[in-house]
């Protein structure tokens, strides 16, 4: 193990316990959503439930990470670049929990019309984050490279197609709103802005790990 692993390693490892807890939250959101569109509402409230305990758990581990990390310590980065992306990454998680509220609070049923572009645009930012967790997945090898090197532009080139991924999710999500208010005359006002407002939700989750991944870049440049 380098020197710089041995002092490194314990904040990074918490980092992955955070991930994991995130992780945990963005396994239900593909589930959740398919059980909105086959009307089993019931599904849809226990995949919120399972969200919503693993969010908890994660705000308790950001809460842990940030109450135990020194001023002054061994890191290959900035101690307030670190806590950036701990407050990235469970904004994702804030994220998976708010879009089960939404799916929750009121029974809106993605219309059948629609469910192709919802699910189009569920993957493209499950993709997103998919990328990026393999980038914080990989902050073991970024640590024993000091950050540089050819690995760091490896994730940095990783970061750059997260960008990317982003940028299609928006571009679905625009599709999938013009779709929606051509319905207007054949569902309810409130069934479009419910509809609008789960759309935005699912696509929060690539704005969330697009941001995640452009802290990570930053440090990798610094």
């Amino acid at each position: 193990m380098s020197i710089l692993r041995l002092f490194a390693s314990s904040p990074f490892e918490s980092l992955q316990e955070l991930l994991e807890k995130i992780d945990v939250c963005v396994s239900h959101i593909k589930p959740m959503v398919t059980a909105n569109i086959e009307a089993d509402f019931d599904e849809v409230k226990n995949h919120f439930r399972q969200i919503t305990k693993a969010e908890h758990e994660a705000d308790l581990v950001k809460g842990q990470i940030r109450g135990k990390l020194p001023r002054t310590l061994f890191l290959p980065i900035d101690r307030w670049h670190f806590l950036e992306i701990i407050a990235s990454a469970d904004k994702i998680a804030d994220a998976a929990e708010d879009l089960g509220y939404l799916l929750t609070v009121r029974h809106t049923h993605i219309p059948e019309t629609l469910t192709p572009e919802f699910v189009n645009l569920m993957e493209k930012s499950l993709a997103s984050y998919e990328l990026v967790k393999e980038v914080v997945d990989g902050f073991g090898m970024l640590v024993d490279a000091g950050f540089a090197g050819p690995i760091a532009e490896e994730f940095v080139e990783k970061t750059v197609r997260i960008d990317h991924l982003e940028w299609e999710t928006d571009k679905q999500m625009y599709k999938l709103t013009q779709h929606l208010f051509e319905l207007e005359n054949q569902i309810s006002v409130i069934d479009i802005i419910m509809l609008r407002d789960i759309a935005r939700e699912i696509a929060r989750l690539a704005d969330t790990s697009e941001a995640l991944g452009k802290k990570i870049r930053r440090v990798l440049a610094n």
